[in-house]
């Protein structure tokens, strides 16, 4: 989940928690009779006669309640479509933006094509594959590998550390903020095994 959407959770369930102290308040308030009571200036109704006067009948509460209803409806499903999982879109990264000197722009599929080969060329590796993310200056990267069961991990690991990622941020000209590591191992007889980092 991205910060925004935790943000937005963060607040709306500060909204919710209010609403529901108040709600939890008064309805505490009504079974105790400590609201019944405060004095209301208001006449008994005559038998037979509607509780609300005047231009609220029981017909608009229906409708006020049919309405505060849907929009709770609504806001429910809006919060709920925020919080599906998004992958954030990778855009060119932009390595040199002067116009006098040019503007250079780089896919990250590209890149990211580039280091999975590297990758399949360690010894070990059977696949890889590789997610490129943020921009130029704050590169976020996803790696999924899947290595021979006979394979030293730390020895793929500290390679892929030191020499894949190493020569991504040459590339680039800045360090990786955030790396993402998954290992699966192949095993010769069928199942495979998941390690995530």
């Amino acid at each position: 989940m991205s910060n925004r959407a935790a943000g937005v959770n963060r607040f709306w369930l500060c909204v919710l928690g209010l609403i529901m102290i108040v709600a939890g308040a008064l309805g505490v308030g009504i079974g105790t009779g400590w609201i019944a009571r405060i004095p209301v200036p208001v006449a008994s109704p005559e038998p037979g006669e509607s509780v609300l006067a005047g231009p609220v009948t029981d017909q608009v509460v229906v409708m006020i309640m049919v309405g505060a209803g849907l929009v709770i409806l609504i806001t429910g499903i809006a919060w709920l479509v925020r919080q599906l999982p998004r992958r954030e879109s990778s855009r060119p990264f932009r390595l040199h933006d002067d116009p006098a000197d040019g503007i250079t722009t780089v896919d990250p599929a590209v890149v990211g094509d580039a280091m999975r080969g590297q990758l399949e060329s360690f010894r070990g590796i059977a696949a890889a594959s590789v997610g490129l993310r943020g921009s130029v200056r704050r590169p976020e990267l996803t790696i999924k590998i899947t290595a021979d069961e006979r394979a030293d991990l730390t020895e793929v690991l500290g390679r892929i550390r030191s020499q894949a990622v190493a020569d991504l941020e040459l590339a680039l000209d800045s360090t990786v903020t955030r790396l993402a590591i998954q290992v699966e191992i192949d095993r010769a007889r069928g199942g495979v095994a998941e390690i995530r980092m």
